[in-house]
């Protein structure tokens, strides 16, 4: 999957994708279990999906907020992450926030997306910062800040490039509705899938 297409997915509302509906009630949503995942390890706590408690797992039953918290809780209480790890748990607590149709919160968490570190060999020579501050720029409706970051990745040296001209030149004009959604087709930024195929997007981590 392309940058660009991976980009998309975030800025535009799909009528091919499906994600289960935002749930808050405890029955379904159950409490955090801050003090257990506290203990846990970053990989694991970040994308198990069937370990109670994880922020992907909430998310999977449509408990976004629950996710987001737990999200948030781990980064205040779990071990001292390093950049990149830190800023692709931002990234996703944003995701989460989205979901659940608080794109206030959600622009907010990406102030924590960003990295001041080097890229590692393994991961995809994608500028990581401008595709973060491309996202908040949607996120607040800055037409200008989101041309601008998507103009510096049309560059980008991979099968991406040919596609970014006529698909951002696509994207609709900024919207006030939910606009993150979840395509059934992996992989995609945050698919729950070990290193491999997701390598770009996941051990980047995301993107």
């Amino acid at each position: 999957m392309s940058i660009l297409l991976v980009l998309v997915l975030y800025l535009q509302a799909s009528s091919q994708v499906a994600r289960p509906a935002p749930v808050d009630d405890l029955e379904t949503c159950p409490a955090v279990p801050n003090e257990a995942n506290a203990e846990r390890d970053w990989e694991d706590f970040e994308f198990s999906t069937d370990k109670p408690g994880s922020p992907m797992w909430y998310a999977d039953l449509g408990c976004y907020r629950r996710a987001a918290e737990a999200s948030r809780e781990y980064l205040t209480r779990g071990p001292l992450l390093g950049v990149r790890e830190s800023a692709i748990s931002h990234l996703h607590m944003a995701r989460y926030l989205a979901f659940a149709g608080d794109e206030a919160g959600a622009a907010l968490a990406l102030g924590g997306a960003r990295r001041s570190d080097q890229r590692t060999a393994a991961e995809i020579a994608l500028d990581w910062n401008a595709y973060v501050e491309g996202l908040y720029g949607f996120l607040v409706k800055d037409r200008g800040l989101l041309d601008a970051r998507l103009e510096t990745l049309r560059p980008h040296p991979t099968k991406a490039t040919g596609t970014m001209a006529g698909t951002c030149h696509g994207c609709p004009a900024v919207s006030s509705g939910p606009i993150w959604r979840r395509r059934q087709t992996p992989p995609v930024p945050w698919s729950p899938a070990p290193p491999g195929d997701n390598e770009i997007w996941i051990r980047g981590r995301d993107g």
